[in-house]
């Protein structure tokens, strides 16, 4: 019989981790993270630029793309959330003092209407205000933070899926929530999302491994096209 621990651990990964991610996953990066962050925080290494958010993140060959930009900080993590991504700011970003960060993070945070949608439960609009609600609430965080440590933060848009379920709509409203707040905050949108948009505007291009979702190296070039343009706004 398992302990009432045992028990609640499990709850946990079920309620936060519902696309089959594990908590060890995330508490295995935590380690790795913390044993690279001390190095750059001890030694008083400048970081240049910092990227933080999910997989598409995670796997962004950012030291390849941006090497002539400087010293580059990768802290993506698969699997997160935009939930989870703000518990860490503090850590993997301001505690770094980057001249830049992106912020790119939000996709994860649809899963749990998703599986609602695969359990044939109906999408009602209050759940998904609910959700815009929520994540306007976040990057209002990230963006306040960042503001207090005088760290320049950027928004990424959230990438569209190659799918045609209604997480398409969503992201694009998840976007506009995206936009308003770096208006408002007087900081830079990066818009992802229109330029690998197909003309529908709002279907992924032909640029993933197969999974509708992660952007191959078509993707990133992309991408990388996409954020260089931007460079001259940098401080």
């Amino acid at each position: 019989m398992k302990t009432i621990d045992e028990q609640k651990f499990e709850q946990f990964v079920k309620d936060n981790y519902p696309n089959g991610e594990t908590f060890l996953t995330h508490t295995g990066k935590r380690e790795e993270f913390n044993r690279k962050n001390s190095q750059i925080v001890v030694n008083s290494i400048p970081v240049d630029m910092l990227f933080i958010g999910d997989s598409i993140t995670e796997a962004f060959e950012t030291n390849m793309y941006f090497r002539e930009y400087g010293f580059i900080v990768n802290r993506g993590i698969g699997g997160e959330k935009l939930s989870e991504l703000v518990k860490r700011f503090q850590s993997d970003c301001l505690d770094l003092n980057p001249r830049l960060a992106i912020v790119a993070s939000g996709i994860n945070d649809t899963s749990p209407l998703y599986y609602q949608m695969k359990d044939g439960k109906e999408i009602a609009a209050e759940d998904e205000q609910k959700l815009l609600s929520e994540m306007e609430v976040h990057y209002r965080f990230v963006l306040e933070q960042a503001q207090k440590a005088k760290v320049q933060v950027w928004l990424a848009s959230v990438l569209p899926l190659g799918t045609s379920d209604f997480r398409s709509e969503l992201i694009l409203k998840i976007n506009d929530v995206i936009r308003s707040l770096c208006e408002k905050y007087a900081t830079v949108y990066i818009n992802y999302h229109g330029a690998l948009c197909e003309s529908d505007g709002k279907t992924l291009k032909q640029v993933h491994f197969g999974d509708d979702l992660h952007p191959h190296v078509k993707g990133y070039n992309i991408m990388y096209e996409v954020l260089k343009k931007l460079f001259y706004l940098i401080p």
